[in-house]
């Protein structure tokens, strides 16, 4: 599946393949360096924001904030499609758009954080 990483650690967004079927958790997992997942942000579209949800947890000093999430987040993000009943498809969003709505974010400015700073 095409997917969109948000790598706060090298502060880069690209398109990525994560593997379908019995895999797909374990890809998941892969692509956010964690082994638990979360899924805090729907975009318009209906594309799905996925993050470490154990990130808040850890030290760490890479954050990203997608514009019109309640929060910036800690560690990478993934975006994935939604094709129902709980099933992941190709994201729908296009890599500019996303590189347009994504900041990246340090520790302190993570805490600071207010939405108009964008």
């Amino acid at each position: 599946m095409k997917a969109i990483l948000i790598n706060a650690f090298t502060r880069k967004i690209s398109y990525v393949q994560v593997e379908e079927g019995d895999n797909e958790l374990q890809s998941i997992y892969e692509h956010l360096e964690c082994n638990y997942i979360e899924a805090p942000h729907r975009l318009e579209n209906d594309d799905i924001v996925f993050v470490d949800e154990e990130g808040m947890l850890k030290e760490c000093n890479h954050f990203f904030y997608i514009l019109g999430a309640p929060q910036p987040y800690a560690g990478s993000g993934l975006i994935l499609g939604d094709a129902g009943m709980g099933e992941s498809g190709d994201a729908e969003s296009e890599l500019e758009e996303i590189k347009s709505r994504v900041k990246f974010l340090s520790l302190s400015q993570a805490i600071n954080f207010t939405e108009y700073q964008l």
